[in-house]
């Protein structure tokens, strides 16, 4: 009996052994640089090139991912405990990426962290000459076109042209009937209208995103693990048609206090605000906090920069794994983000 006991007791340890694994068969995976947890954190770099080793705690097979060219990782894969190496190339402007470490075959345990290369801008020197003054004219103090009369040879000259046959419109009166802000333009016809220009953008429902490679990136609404904005592809059609496989995001624009100054609302999530500077550090919140000031960039579209303590910038990315709507640095490049007006509310 004592033997048939002992024969039990061991069998239910074994059975006990087999459901209960140890801590150490569980998968595992933490970062760190210097010691310090790295993920959901960042590293910053100069403009010149360097590299920094990040450390790797596991008991599991990992890799390293990053779809930015100019962040090196080294090696890409590893077992265990090890290392890798992080290294940027020297560059003449600012820019941010994301590093993802992640367990090969258990893609759900995975750390991310900011890549971030920051370039000191210098502004050019401040011209002698005045805004708008033609240069040279502060050397012809006697010429009668720089006196503040110049107004009145302006319209000495209008009414030279207009003392014989009287066609010249006058000064006050409209070029053209055209001209008049009640008559739609063409791409106002359709369901949406795209919308990249400050004087066309005001308060009022929206869809946001931007161009890369000729390619329409509109948000879909909610964020990554690593905190960007998901993005589906679209094409947007001359007649002011939307298509896509993705329904995008609805977002309301509400004016702040300030000139070109607006708060972005997704319908289903909140205000679009971003926690800190730098690449994946957007977040929702249910209350206004911040909101985003809008400028024109050089190739059409706008520049969104958030207001308040924390300089941040939202793009559509190529950097991230997928092309997002996320933030960057406020001293980096921009791209430009554009809207499509929803012209026919349901």
């Amino acid at each position: 009996m004592r033997i048939v006991s002992l024969l039990l007791l061991a069998m239910m340890s074994l059975m006990a052994a087999c459901s209960s694994p140890s801590e150490d068969e569980m998968p595992r995976l933490s970062i760190s640089a210097d010691g310090i947890d790295l993920s959901g954190s960042a590293l910053n770099f100069q403009q010149s090139a360097a590299s920094v080793k990040v450390g790797v705690s596991s008991n599991s097979q990992w890799r390293v991912s990053c779809s930015a060219t100019w962040v090196e990782a080294t090696p890409a894969e590893g077992s265990g405990n090890g290392s890798f190496r992080v290294a940027v190339s020297k560059s003449s402007v600012s820019r941010s990426a994301v590093v993802t470490v992640s367990l090969v075959g258990n893609d759900n345990i995975r750390h991310s962290f900011d890549v971030i290369q920051r370039v000191s801008q210098t502004l050019p020197d401040t011209p002698n000459t005045e805004p708008n003054q033609p240069a040279g004219t502060e050397d012809n103090p006697d010429d009668g076109q720089d006196s503040p009369d110049d107004g009145g040879d302006d319209l000495g000259d209008d009414d030279d042209s207009n003392t014989d046959d009287g066609t010249t419109t006058p000064p006050d009166e409209p070029n053209t009937p055209e001209d008049d802000d009640d008559t739609p333009s063409a791409d106002e016809q359709g369901d949406y209208s795209l919308i990249d220009e400050l004087d066309e953008l005001g308060e009022g429902r929206y869809y946001i995103g931007g161009y890369q490679k000729g390619t329409l990136h509109l948000a879909t609404g909610g964020l990554t693990s690593v905190n960007h904005c998901k993005t589906a592809v679209f094409e947007f059609g001359t007649d002011g048609s939307l298509t896509s496989d993705e329904t995008a995001a609805e977002v309301v624009l509400e004016a702040a206090a300030v000139e070109n100054g607006y708060y972005i609302r997704f319908a289903d999530d909140g205000y679009l605000t971003a926690k800190a500077s730098g690449a994946g550090k957007l977040q929702f919140s249910g209350e206004k906090s911040e909101y985003w000031l809008y400028s024109a960039h050089e190739e059409g579209g706008f520049v969104l920069r958030q207001s308040g303590d924390i300089d941040v910038k939202l793009i559509i990315s190529q950097n991230a794994p997928s092309d997002v709507l996320r933030s960057i640095a406020g001293d980096e490049d921009a791209n430009a983000v554009i809207f499509l007006k929803i012209n026919n509310p349901q």
